[in-house]
C-alpha cells in the first residue's frame, strides 16, 4: 500500500509523523525544506569554495544536513521554541553543518601540509563549532527578546531568506521600515552575542 500524507500538513503534524517513522512523512520533510537547506548552505560555502568544487561541497553538505536534522528520531527539531516554525533552526542547524564540514576538511589539510612540512610551525586548530544545542539555546533567548512583528521579521530574512519588498508584503509593512527593522536588528543581535562572550561567527 501506497503511503500518503497531505502536502499541506502543519509543521507540528510533519514533524511528529517524521519522529513516528512515516516515511511519506520523511520524504515530504525533505521536499519542504531542500530549497531552505540549499539557501542556507549557498549563503556560506563561498566563503570555502568556489565552481564545481563548491557544487560537489553543496552537495555533500546537504546529504549531513538531513541526516543531522533526522539523526536520535529528529531530536535537534523536538527542541524549537514554536514547533509550528520550524524554518529558523533548519537554516541554522544548515549552517552549522556548513561550518563544521569545512573545518574538518581544513583539519584534513593541516595534517597534510605538516606531514610534508616537517619542522616548520605548527599550525594553530581553529576555534571549536557551538553545539546544536548552544545555538537553540541562544536563539531562545534573543527572540525572546523581540515583538511579535520583529520576530517575524527575524525569522524571514534571515532563516528564509526574503527580500525586504517580500517581507513588507507578507507582513503588511513598507520596504524602507523592513529596511530599517533589520538594521536595528542585526545590531541587536550583534550586540546580544557579544553579551554572551561571543560572535556573529560563532554559530556558523
Amino acid at each position: 500500500m501506497k503511503l500518503s500524507i497531505d502536502p499541506n500538513i502543519p509543521d507540528k503534524e510533519l514533524l511528529d509523523a517524521c519522529i513516528r517513522g512515516d516515511g511519506a512523512a520523511m520524504s515530504l520533510f525533505v521536499e519542504r525544506y531542500r530549497k531552505l537547506v540549499y539557501f542556507a548552505i549557498h549563503k556560506w560555502i563561498s566563503k570555502y569554495a568556489a565552481g564545481e568544487k563548491a557544487r560537489e561541497d553543496t552537495e555533500e553538505i546537504f546529504q549531513e544536513t538531513f541526516l543531522t536534522l533526522m539523526k536520535n528520531g529528529f531530536f535537534a527539531l523536538r527542541s524549537a521554541r514554536d514547533p509550528q516554525k520550524l524554518s529558523p533552526l533548519v537554516a541554522i542547524i544548515s549552517q552549522n553543518v556548513t561550518g563544521r564540514y569545512f573545518k574538518k576538511k581544513w583539519k584534513e589539510e593541516k595534517r597534510r601540509v605538516e606531514k610534508e612540512n616537517v619542522g616548520t610551525d605548527p599550525v594553530i586548530d581553529p576555534p571549536p563549532s557551538i553545539t546544536l544545542e548552544e545555538i537553540f539555546l541562544l536563539l531562545d533567548k534573543f527572540l525572546d527578546l523581540l515583538e511579535n512583528e520583529e520576530r517575524n521579521v527575524f525569522e524571514l530574512r534571515f532563516a528564509h531568506g526574503m527580500k525586504y519588498a517580500d517581507i513588507g508584503d507578507e507582513l503588511g509593512l513598507s520596504s524602507t521600515n523592513v529596511g530599517v527593522m533589520i538594521m536595528r536588528l542585526k545590531k541587536r543581535f550583534t550586540d546580544f552575542l557579544k553579551s554572551m562572550g561571543m560572535s556573529p561567527e560563532d554559530i556558523l
